[in-house]
């Protein structure tokens, strides 16, 4: 008994197309991803060392360029008597040295922005490791004292300035 099938070529593509389909059907894969880059930030903070990682995300956010990166500790002092600005054109970013700013200006808007990001980012901080500070030893509980209360500071020059 011999099986005589003739396909041409059309009928041969059509069927590996309903079979590759079929197959991959029932072969799909589970499209959850899992991070592995994410951290939990509720159970990240674990002890001194974890709780010193955290608290340097907190300093990064003073370096950028809302904060002393460039604008607090460059462009809003220009206005003042620490710095001077010859030219007398308030175009091109030289409005804030003239004090001519209007308040939609993205310069006083990113200090505003950033000041408020080290804020939270502090009270964050001070949340997350108040709630693991109880189950940590006793040297570190005594390093993330000291490391909560650089956050307290740091909070506080961000609502100074």
């Amino acid at each position: 008994m011999s099986l005589d099938l003739n396909l041409n070529s059309d009928s041969m593509r059509r069927l590996l197309i309903i079979l590759s389909t079929f197959i991959l059907g029932f072969t799909s894969c589970d499209l959850k991803e899992e991070l592995y880059t994410n951290i939990d930030a509720d159970t990240y903070i674990t002890d001194a060392a974890s709780a010193r990682n955290v608290l340097w995300g907190v300093y990064r956010n003073m370096g950028t360029n809302n904060l002393y990166g460039r604008h607090l500790s460059i462009m809003l002092d220009m206005p003042t008597d620490v710095s001077r600005v010859d030219e007398a054109s308030d175009v091109n970013g030289r409005d804030v040295c003239w004090n001519a700013h209007t308040a939609d200006n993205n310069v006083i808007l990113e200090v505003w922005s950033g000041a408020y990001r080290g804020i939270y980012y502090a009270n964050d901080f001070l949340e997350k490791a108040t709630a693991a500070r109880p189950d940590m030893r006793e040297e570190d509980k005594a390093k993330v004292d000291i490391y909560m209360a650089e956050a307290r500071a740091i909070r506080a020059l961000m609502y100074f300035e």
